[in-house]
């Protein structure tokens, strides 16, 4: 799988996966916080996802 398509993946999924937490822990109306929050949590559950994932498919980062 390419690099490129991996990082859309992983980080895909844990946008997915960190959207419903932003607003359950960052309730406004307008929809700023929680998006701010979830692109961080994003970031928090991606990253890790995306270095584990190619430590387990042996790719290169």
């Amino acid at each position: 799988m390419h690099r490129s398509a991996r990082l859309a993946l992983v980080f895909g999924v844990a946008f997915v996966v960190a959207l419903p937490l932003g607003f359950i822990f960052a309730p406004d109306p307008t929809g700023v916080v929680p998006f701010f929050l979830t692109a961080g949590l994003a970031a928090v559950i991606g990253l890790p996802a995306y270095l584990g994932f190619a430590r387990a498919t042996g790719s290169e980062s």
